[in-house]
């Protein structure tokens, strides 16, 4: 299965096809996960790099590469274990700036809180860069909800459990 390595800006660098194993989990209430344990070399120390990002054609999640450790053995050589985050989990960077009320569609005020404080927060230095929503799928679940201070992705989550 291939590995397409994106940069920061999400413009595909590298495309990885041989590794010893990826653990990529996919979960429902929270942020998925993945680990990929691949041989070190130094076009893979060079694409493989904490903030770059990685994504299979067959599925739908992008995950962030957020940790790198080097394994050396003797016997088998230098190996990277990297491991992240699925993007959602850039909503547990963010607070609800400002007090946020939502009466009404699920769907509707969860756009509005990563919009608010996400792709077009009030204070410019609050975006996160190439951060945007797909299409809403038209959930009509109604909720009633108050935040301020809270962690986006808490909020999120709270309001798709409930």
């Amino acid at each position: 299965m291939d590995l397409y390595i994106l940069n920061k800006s999400l413009t595909p660098i590298a495309v990885v096809d041989s590794y010893e194993s990826l653990i990529w989990t996919k979960r429902y209430y929270t942020n998925g996960d993945f680990e990929i344990y691949i041989p070190a070399s130094v076009s893979i120390l060079n694409i493989m790099t904490q903030g770059n990002y990685i994504k299979r054609l067959d599925d739908d999640r992008v995950m962030m590469i957020e940790r790198i450790q080097i394994q050396t053995d003797v016997e088998l050589g230098n190996f990277l274990i990297c491991s992240g985050r699925s993007v959602e989990a850039l909503c547990k960077r963010r607070i609800v700036w400002k007090q946020t009320n939502i009466n009404g569609n699920a769907e509707t005020g969860i756009r509005r809180l990563v919009n608010e404080n996400i792709i077009s927060p009030s204070i410019e230095k609050r975006k996160i860069p190439n951060f945007t929503l797909g299409k809403a799928k038209g959930f009509t679940e109604k909720i009633e909800i108050q935040s301020t201070g809270d962690i986006v992705e808490e909020v999120i989550s709270t309001i798709c459990k409930s």
